[in-house]
């Protein structure tokens, strides 16, 4: 029966009784639960690595690895080359207090991402029993490899994710059952939607969506119109002098610059991010791939794992399209939709080349279009239709899972090897490294990086808490010329590391002299390229 409060609420889901036990479930879909518990450990354990880390990592440590909390804050928000990062200062804070803790290796690093993992679980694990039509369907989230690969990440995505999911289940449950949950939703929708505005940016994709979600409820439900304003009214006011300013400090620290990958986004990045959020990152062609080639071809090699993806995925969505569809479904949709558009018109303004994890604030609201069905949607046999096509989809997940963890091609940019297979070479030959790659990952595995005639490096503003053990010749912005003189005049061998060519070799410079001089390669890594040239 619909309590009072959502009389008039169009379709909406069933609730289920309180205080509900697994005898309350139709015997099917038994579980034993203790062992399904153990998917959340074992995610942890399996998708948190100690593999090198890369561009975006190194930056997040060389901002934490500040010793005093003055230098840390002068460095993030006074510096022109702290430019881009000081938008996601909750979680640069977050960082920086726990490597203080729990030291800076990699693992440390990634599992500083722990607390965001149990806080996402515990949303869906609440959410499931409270507003989906399964209550064990939380699992299916510990096994996305779009969560786990960015579980393995010592960057915010595993924060927004987490956030998005506290704010997107705080405001569905209060459309489900404002009687219930009039009181708490509202705050915890508010607070999440600031932390993970403070975690980064770019969380602001997620205000539209909700909004719009808000609006068409509204709409359609006029009798709900004063309970919301009465509910919602007080939590906003008070909550509204923190989201200001938070936009006012976005606003100062823009002044610097933002560091973002330019580009012209289109409905190639949306497919990508989808791509990425069904799970198909693990059984397609590694990210690093898809860089270089930057054509469909590329994922021809990969169609013995894509199809059975592809298969799998469409048998879910033509199972969910047989169902009844809620109107909360329907509306979700809908505002997910208006979302993502908001989001592309904004990146296409500002030249911004948004991919997957620019986008993660969504991926909690599609996931759960598939599982906000109520019960009274599926007929016995579209029901035994979606219990399959789901546990198929988490078998294919496990896949893609593994795949990301245990193929060397699927991992992170080689920065650790490409420190230490040129250091050793150095050190060997005596030689001169040039260091075309990420100066601020490199410090993190001791070698300094500092731009020719002249002082400045990464570690020009002091008080960095990490070794150095090796140095190396930052050749940014070199012409064919300079990089010429610079061979001809070395008296000793010099050693070449090179990273991804299109931010790091833009002029095409080494790469010409690489054709002219033919240097000896000695090491060919994920995202690097070794050389050593002889001195004349």
């Amino acid at each position: 029966m619909v309590p009072p409060s959502l009389q008039g609420l169009p379709d909406t889901l069933e609730r289920k009784p309180q205080g509900a036990t697994p005898s309350h479930e139709p015997a099917k879909f038994r579980i034993n639960r203790k062992l399904l518990w153990l998917l959340f450990p074992a995610t942890l354990c399996l998708g948190i690595t100690r593999q090198s880390l890369w561009i975006d990592e190194g930056f997040t440590v060389w901002f934490a690895s500040h010793r005093a909390f003055h230098s840390f804050l002068a460095v993030l928000i006074g510096t022109r080359g702290a430019a881009g990062d000081p938008q996601l200062i909750f979680y640069l804070l977050h960082a920086w207090a726990w490597i203080k803790v729990f030291g800076s290796s990699e693992l440390s690093l990634r599992a500083a991402n722990v607390p965001f993992a149990v806080l996402f679980i515990g949303a869906m694990g609440w959410a499931s029993r409270r507003l989906f039509w399964h209550p064990n369907l939380w699992a299916l989230f510990c096994l996305s490899p779009f969560f786990w690969f960015y579980l393995n990440e010592a960057r915010p995505y595993a924060a927004l994710i987490a956030f998005s999911s506290v704010a997107s289940v705080a405001l569905i449950a209060y459309l489900v059952d404002p009687g219930r949950y009039g009181r708490t939703a509202p705050w915890y929708c508010f607070a999440a939607l600031l932390l993970a505005w403070g975690s980064h940016i770019l969380a602001a994709f997620l205000f539209p969506p909700l909004t719009i979600l808000v609006a068409i409820t509204l709409i359609e439900t006029p009798n709900l119109r004063s309970a919301f304003w009465r509910d919602w009214k007080r939590p906003a006011l008070l909550c509204l002098p923190a989201f200001l300013a938070l936009g006012a400090f976005y606003i100062w620290v823009s002044a610097f610059g933002v560091n973002k990958t330019e580009g012209k986004p289109g409905l190639a990045n949306l497919a990508y991010a989808l791509y990425e959020f069904t799970g198909f990152a693990g059984l397609g062609p590694p990210r690093n791939e898809i860089r270089q080639s930057r054509d469909l071809a590329v994922f021809a090699p990969y169609w013995p794992w894509l199809l059975p993806g592809a298969i799998v995925l469409s048998c879910v969505v033509f199972t969910f399209l047989r169902a009844k569809t809620p109107k909360l479904v329907r509306n979700l949709f809908l505002s997910l939709l208006l979302g993502l558009a908001t989001a592309l018109a904004i990146s296409v303004f500002e030249q911004f080349q948004v991919l997957g994890r620019h986008l993660a604030v969504f991926f909690p609201l599609l996931l759960m279009l598939v599982m906000l069905y109520p019960e009274g949607s599926f007929s016995p046999k579209t029901l035994r239709g979606a219990s399959v096509t789901l546990s198929a989809l988490g078998l294919l997940w496990v896949v893609s899972d593994l795949r990301l963890v245990f193929l060397g091609k699927y991992g992170k940019d080689a920065y650790r090897e490409a420190c230490s297979s040129a250091s050793a070479r150095a050190l060997r030959d005596g030689a001169a490294i040039v260091w075309a790659a990420d100066p601020y990952t490199a410090r993190y595995y001791g070698l300094l990086v500092t731009a020719a005639n002249r002082s400045s490096s990464v570690d020009s503003h002091g008080g960095i808490d990490l070794p150095v053990y090796t140095r190396a010749v930052d050749p940014q912005g070199w012409s064919r010329a300079q990089a010429q003189a610079f061979l001809d005049s070395s008296p000793v061998p010099v050693i070449l590391v090179l990273s991804k060519a299109d931010p790091y070799d833009q002029k095409g410079t080494w790469r010409s002299l690489m054709k002219e001089r033919r240097p000896r390669e000695i090491a060919r890594l994920n995202a690097f390229s070794i050389y050593e040239w002889q001195p004349k």
